[in-house]
């Protein structure tokens, strides 16, 4: 596992507001080019339509968006990522993907043992099982590069707390697999990693703000930032093999 410390201010300039819509699969089979899988809950829908336009003109990958408002990890029965990760890579034959999801997560877990209260150790070691679990999923079906992106912070003190809880499972499996690379948000949204803030401040010194209102969502500003910040750890990962 190797983790991501790149920083916002890198990439405020000149990036475009302009998409808009709801991201899905793209459909294109070009010659020569190889399909990044862009999965997610709805924390990704608004940055998936990002990458999707920065990877319009890419000559070496095609989006293939799958981004699917309050699904999760708890909630296998409503949709059971391990199956459809697995039919993306049997289909699609991606080589790299990205990942955000988790922030529905904060709920309980119904499994063969019982329901497992959320925080419980016992559903620390489900949850850590099932994302393992997708991480080797995509690893078993030839994604080479895997860039999961932990949660950022968010407003609610409950849902904060789920956020860290979390984003140290995700370090927790992603460690054993070199595979995957983890993204902190929280470093590049928070002006103090760990405390929520609606806004980054710009290398001119201006705010730029990056939420929505929800405290959970990224805007259209930010959605632009990490979707950069995403390609831009790609060609790292892609560089050092």
């Amino acid at each position: 596992m190797k983790r991501s410390s790149l920083n916002a201010a890198f990439f405020l300039v000149l990036i475009a507001c302009t998409a808009t819509g709801t991201a899905q699969s793209s459909g294109v089979t070009a010659q020569g080019k190889t399909a990044f899988l862009i999965l997610g809950d709805s924390v990704m829908k608004t940055v998936s339509v990002s990458l999707e336009r920065d990877l319009a003109q890419s000559t070496e990958f095609r989006p293939v968006s799958y981004a699917s408002i309050g699904s999760g990890l708890c909630r296998l029965d409503l949709l059971d990522w391990h199956v459809k990760i697995k039919v993306l890579a049997e289909t699609e034959k991606p080589t790299a993907a990205v990942i955000l999801i988790g922030s529905n997560d904060n709920q309980p877990m119904q499994t063969e043992k019982g329901i497992l209260q959320p925080g419980s150790d016992e559903w620390q070691a489900e949850y850590a099982h099932r994302v393992g679990k997708c991480m080797d999923i995509m690893i078993a079906g030839g994604i080479k590069n895997i860039i999961w992106v932990a949660l950022p912070d968010m407003r609610e003190p409950d849902r904060q707390e789920h956020v860290l809880i979390i984003n140290k499972i995700f370090s927790k499996e992603a460690a054993s697999r070199p595979a995957v690379v983890i993204l902190d948000t929280q470093k590049i949204f928070s002006r103090e990693p760990g405390k929520f803030t609606s806004y980054i401040v710009e290398p001119d010194g201006n705010l730029l703000y990056v939420r929505i209102q929800d405290g959970v969502h990224f805007n259209r500003e930010g959605a632009n930032i990490l979707a950069a910040i995403i390609l831009k750890t790609l060609n790292a990962a892609l560089k050092n093999g």
